[in-house]
């Protein structure tokens, strides 16, 4: 195939009923399963779907919600200050 290039990942994320999504690999004859599970994965974690089940995983009151909420900003805008100099 094409040595040393990236290969396109086809198949997108599939759309469901009650809003969520399904993400899908389409693999032809030739594929690896290798290849295709490390898509998987790529995939996953682009789409955050491993970082949502971790925050849903325990129940947060709203007002830690809010604090990690605002906490998580404050690292943003240190790291996006940082980067400007």
């Amino acid at each position: 195939m094409n040595a040393g290039l990236p290969r396109p990942i086809r198949g997108g994320p599939i759309s469901l009923a009650d809003g969520g999504t399904v993400t899908e690999i389409i693999l032809d004859d030739n594929d690896s399963v290798d290849w295709a599970l490390k898509a998987f994965r790529r995939k996953v974690q682009r789409s955050g779907i491993l970082q949502e089940l971790r925050s849903k995983r325990y129940y947060v009151k709203p007002s830690t919600a809010k604090r990690l909420k605002a906490a998580a900003a404050q690292r943003r805008r240190l790291r996006a200050r940082r980067r400007r100099r």
